[in-house]
């Protein structure tokens, strides 16, 4: 996944890659969710500055067992920004929004936490 975090968030909000009118609320609200991600165990610290920091950058290459639905990540991201950026109208569409938002980091959680068991265990070994 070398595409460009920015890039293909805009993609899913259906601005145009070189419209850079939007970037900076975009950014904003892309780190937040890199954020909330980092704090759940999830990739690895990351800041997106001038958009060419790719999905791949974001990956941890020793999360092995979540990195499996490594593609839930931008998906995650992806909803978070537009629940924020752009969210809809309807109120009904914004709860299935956020109960999409949720059940992602949910299973994302799930999925990481695996990661974080075999790490404990492996330092405990050691000791």
């Amino acid at each position: 996944m070398a595409d460009s975090i920015l890039d293909s968030i805009k993609k899913s909000l259906d601005i145009a890659t070189d419209d850079d009118s939007f970037d900076s609320d975009i950014k904003l609200h892309a780190n937040a969710a890199l954020g909330i991600l980092v704090q759940n165990g999830i990739g690895k610290r990351l800041t997106i500055s001038d958009g060419s920091e790719t999905w791949d950058d974001f990956k941890d290459g020793t999360q092995v067992n979540g990195n499996q639905l490594f593609e839930l990540i931008p998906q995650y991201v992806f909803v978070y920004v537009k629940i924020l950026f752009d969210p809809p109208a309807a109120a009904a569409s914004l709860k299935a929004y956020r109960a999409t938002c949720d059940e992602l980091l949910w299973r994302l959680n799930v999925e990481y936490d695996t990661d974080a068991r075999i790490k404990e265990g492996e330092s405990n070994e050691l000791l």
